[in-house]
């Protein structure tokens, strides 16, 4: 008995390990949509967005394409109606300037290059992966569990030029 016990730890540690990052629900993706019209230039009429995954990853593949036909089935702002365009991390820098962006869960190798190109093209960037906006990494974090809660990073927010409205952040909070 004690070895079959004792057999079955590795197992239940390599599965915990191997555990795949949280997927964006569509929830936290009608959020994060919603967001972008409480910037103080927000995105209008058709606007490509950006959902960058990591293409080594298959779960963040996988996610990447559930925002897209999410966006495709007429998820969209008050303000723009958003084109997704999937965008393999490691080919982030071929990309033309995109304003908008959705980090897909399980691209956390790669945040270097998504802050980077955010840097760059002064783009907005939301992931339902908190640990991309604690890292400083993206502009937002949302979590929608156990209930929906949004997190601006402020020193991402400013270094790439991105405000929102006064009433927006009062409802949030700012790391």
């Amino acid at each position: 008995m004690w070895r079959w016990w004792a057999s079955g730890i590795p197992l239940v540690l390599l599965t915990l390990l191997a555990a795949p990052s949280q997927a964006t629900t569509l929830n936290e993706l009608r959020v994060a949509v919603r967001i972008f019209d409480f910037m103080i230039d927000p995105p209008r009429g058709r606007t490509p967005l950006a959902v960058i995954f990591d293409g080594q990853n298959k779960a963040s593949q996988e996610d990447a394409v559930s925002i897209g036909n999410w966006l495709n089935s007429g998820i969209s702002s008050e303000k723009a109606q958003f084109i997704p365009i999937l965008v393999d991390v490691l080919h982030l820098s071929e990309v033309p300037y995109v304003r908008v962006g959705i980090v897909a869960g399980g691209a956390s190798a790669h945040f270097e290059r998504v802050l980077d190109y955010a840097l760059k093209n002064h783009t907005v960037t939301i992931s339902s992966d908190m640990g991309c906006m604690q890292s400083g990494i993206c502009t937002v974090g949302i979590a929608g569990t156990p209930r929906v809660e949004v997190v601006i990073n402020r020193a991402v927010a400013a270094s790439c030029g991105v405000e929102f409205s006064e009433a927006f952040r009062l409802m949030v909070r700012e790391y």
